[in-house]
């Protein structure tokens, strides 16, 4: 079972390509859609949210309820890590109130991981630091580092950078995969060449998303979970 989760100011319809793409390797998908913007509080309740339904409702579509994979795309990886290492962090107002809101494993492609520690252009939280430290703390995954859950985690980040759009640097993603491997996270980076942040978007880099997710199924399924 996979929960999909679009990027910054975006709608599911992003991740619409993908979705597909996962389906027909035979994955049930859940393509959420969440409020994606500044200070991230709200989307990140509601992502809780959605990998409590997709937990729920997993078997009635055929899909396995002890692995889900939450795989966020961009400020979705961002606030999706936040859930995948910490929960119920805020009250997405949930109707589904049994089963964990924490994924299995978590997919991020490149994810604003520091967004609390620096600006990315019009996309600017730092101000948070001194105007509200406990949201602040609560919406940076580093906080979170080291807590009570313990998924398996996977980066994806394309080497090119974006001269037209948006970029992530993939720095970004390699210094919070270190972060998790020297916290005992079983954690995986992977780079892709000839990708870039809004590679997704254009189905350029959807194969290799689609690989990495379909080899996680498969090896949840070889291993009877």
């Amino acid at each position: 079972m996979v929960v999909l989760v679009h990027g910054y100011g975006g709608t599911r319809a992003d991740l619409t390509p993908l979705a597909a793409a996962l389906a027909t390797a035979g994955a049930v998908v859940f393509n959420a859609d969440a409020v994606m913007f500044e200070p991230f509080s709200d989307a990140i309740g509601q992502i809780a949210c959605a990998v409590r339904f997709a937990r729920a409702k997993a078997a009635g579509h055929g899909g396995d309820a002890t692995t889900i994979v939450l795989v966020g795309y961009s400020s979705g990886a961002h606030t999706g890590s936040v859930v995948a290492l910490a929960g119920d962090v805020f009250d997405g107002g949930c109707r589904v109130e049994e089963g964990s809101p924490v994924p299995d494993v978590f997919v991020g492609y490149e994810g604003p991981y520091d967004v609390a520690q620096r600006s990315y252009g019009g996309l600017d939280v730092t101000h948070l630091e001194t105007g509200d430290p406990e949201l602040w703390a609560a919406i940076d995954p580093y906080t979170h580092v080291g807590g009570q859950t313990d998924p398996a985690v996977v980066l994806i980040h394309g080497v090119d950078e974006d001269v037209e759009w948006y970029d992530v640097a993939p720095e970004v993603s390699t210094t919070f995969h270190e972060t998790l491997l020297d916290e005992g996270y079983d954690a995986e980076m992977v780079l892709l060449d000839g990708a870039d942040h809004i590679d997704l978007w254009r189905n350029g880099a959807t194969e290799a998303v689609t690989a990495v997710v379909d080899a996680v199924l498969a090896s949840a399924s070889a291993n009877g979970s």
